[in-house]
């Protein structure tokens, strides 16, 4: 099994056609039926199973699938990271962040170092934090924005901010029209919440409750971050968010409200990982960002 045969694979596997994939490859068609036969008897297994007008992707053709992707990406990123070696301080600089801090914080941080370096181009991915590891983890993004927590045995990071959480509460109830801009934690008993779809940061909102004695009322998670404004706008719930969501806020029959007594925060960390060298281009934006991750909690 080599690169070309997992290039021709993916290329079936997508079109879920022979003839298609030969057109999209520009090569004949018999050649690469005998390249995917070839590749299931190395393989001893069925990759697809043969209809009448298109194929199907076996279990195993499934997991081959997703494998050829991170594989293929990753000859991309070491052929990039060896041109870089040669040429300089170029090439395409990964980042992942999530959705409010890749709106906020990023596109400046980009800006910046743009004009100091110009022939480096990027690439942006945005998720919620788990989501953004998992790139990490599996080597899609050289350098992560997250909130904490995260696994520091195989990630080096620092934190570079803290920041409220808040509540996003519909115009029309009558915690909207409480004074201040915060507002307590016991007020929100029994109202219906809406929170991020990732069960360590649910588990951590649910502790905030248990810990002034009451229960927490999940009536529906999000994600992505941007679903949550319409929900509360609609009048579904109240959204729990980071305080940065103000900066994306469209909605006009909403209000923001940091929570209080007791004030929770999330940390916003910039993470590597400490097993994969990062490129030219990746150390001097954690430079220019004075972040020293060789230092900062190891």
């Amino acid at each position: 099994m080599d690169l070309r045969s997992l290039q021709y694979f993916l290329a079936i596997a997508q079109e879920l056609n022979i003839t298609k994939a030969a057109e999209v490859l520009h090569m004949a068609q018999p050649p690469l039926s005998r390249q995917l036969q070839q590749l299931e008897e190395e393989l001893d297994t069925p990759l697809f199973i043969r209809g009448k007008r298109k194929l199907e992707l076996t279990e195993e053709g499934r997991l081959l699938k997703k494998r050829a992707k991170q594989i293929l990406n990753f000859v991309d990123v070491t052929r990039t990271e060896i041109k870089e070696v040669s040429e300089g301080v170029a090439g395409t600089l990964r980042i992942g962040a999530t959705q409010t801090i890749a709106t906020t914080l990023l596109p400046g941080w980009i800006a910046a170092y743009k004009k100091k370096y110009p022939q480096v181009r990027y690439h942006i991915w945005s998720g919620n934090s788990d989501e953004v590891i998992a790139q990490l983890e599996h080597g899609l993004v050289d350098i992560a924005v997250i909130r904490e927590p995260y696994n520091p045995e195989k990630f080096k990071g620092v934190r570079i901010a803290k920041e409220p959480w808040c509540v996003l509460i519909p115009g029309n109830s009558p915690l909207a029209e409480l004074p201040g801009d915060s507002i307590d934690l016991a007020l929100l008993d029994e109202q219906e919440l809406i929170v991020p779809s990732i069960e360590s940061r649910r588990r951590e909102m649910e502790q905030w409750f248990e810990t002034i004695g009451k229960k927490a009322n999940i009536c529906c998670e999000y994600a992505p971050l941007i679903n949550a404004p319409y929900l509360v706008e609609q009048g579904v719930g109240i959204a729990v968010l980071p305080y940065s969501v103000k900066n994306i806020l469209n909605q006009k029959n909403v209000v923001l409200k940091k929570i209080a007594n007791p004030e929770v925060n999330s940390y916003v960390a910039v993470l590597v990982d400490k097993y994969h060298p990062l490129s030219k281009a990746g150390e001097r934006f954690l430079e220019l960002r004075h972040l020293s991750l060789a230092e900062s909690l190891e």
